[in-house]
């Protein structure tokens, strides 16, 4: 799921977004999709003390 959504952010990045500040912070946010929103997502699968 984090690396569609971080393709659609570029998509839209460069389609519908001047170049500028703007556009920078949307590939910005596609990295973090990348990066940091699948460890999270193992942090809290680990930290599942539910069992399930």
């Amino acid at each position: 799921m984090g690396f569609s959504s971080a393709v659609l952010l570029v998509i839209v990045a460069f389609v519908f977004l001047e170049e500028g500040l703007t556009r920078w912070l949307v590939l910005g946010l596609a990295v973090i999709e990348i990066t940091v929103v699948p460890r999270i997502l193992k942090m809290t699968v680990e930290n599942n003390t539910d069992g399930v």
